[in-house]
């Protein structure tokens, strides 16, 4: 799984708006990594695939933290339906990069341009 999310999902999902002096709302690193391995610890996820995991939630979302939060939401639910940790991280690449996933996004008034 590339960490790294496609230029439409990275247009639409944007938080830093070019051009726009706006403050923008976001984790820094180091809020976003505590969020992340808290996340993990509570799921048992410790593999390496779940850093390709924390990089692309990272990217994709600019580290907003709803849209981190609402990310992590959606690997909550799957959690529940995979067999192993390979398995989920093979659900979150098909969640991720699937435009159902992107297509839901489109309306939420945070993302709109």
């Amino acid at each position: 799984m590339c960490c790294h999310p496609t230029k439409d999902a990275q247009a639409l999902l944007s938080c830093r708006r070019s051009g726009d002096d706006q403050p923008a709302l976001q984790f820094t690193d180091s809020e976003y990594t505590e969020v992340f391995i808290s996340f993990c610890q509570r799921k048992q996820l410790q593999s390496a695939h779940v850093q390709m995991i924390k990089d692309y939630i990272g990217n994709m979302s600019d580290k907003h933290p709803g849209l981190v939060l609402h990310m992590l939401d959606v690997l909550d639910v799957i959690t529940n339906y995979a067999d192993s940790e390979a398995e989920y991280v093979a659900r979150a690449h098909d969640i991720y990069l699937g435009q159902t996933f992107i297509s839901n996004l489109e309306n939420v008034r945070s993302f709109m341009r």
